[in-house]
């Protein structure tokens, strides 16, 4: 079982969506970013038990935050960033609400993203 499964599990109880959910627009908590290339990237502030659970095998108590995925060429990677590192990403990269990639990503950001 991939560790984006486990951790959409861990966040939301549901399946489907609420009918009209929107994507949520990138805050200090969560976000969509797309790159020139058409990467999608997505972070998440979590406590720490979530962190642990979200990445078992690399989880450092120190590293930061923020649980942040990309996902390049059909491949997923995942780690950790700290608060300095998510405001980079988000000063250099195109919110994917803004983006042309939107109805590319918008479901499929709009799942791991969603958080009671």
């Amino acid at each position: 079982m991939d560790y984006l499964y486990k951790l959409q599990k861990l966040l939301t109880s549901q399946t489907e969506l609420p009918k009209n959910t929107e994507l949520p627009k990138n805050t200090k908590e969560k976000g969509a970013l797309v790159c020139d290339e058409g990467n999608l990237w997505l972070y998440m502030k979590l406590d720490k038990e979530k962190m642990k659970k979200a990445l078992c095998l690399t989880y450092k108590p120190n590293k930061g935050d923020y649980f942040v995925a990309n996902y390049k060429n059909g491949a997923d990677y995942i780690g950790q960033a700290s608060t300095e590192e998510i405001n980079n990403l988000i000063t250099s990269l195109c919110p994917l609400h803004d983006s042309h990639y939107l109805s590319k990503y918008e479901n499929f950001a709009n799942r791991m993203l969603y958080k009671h």
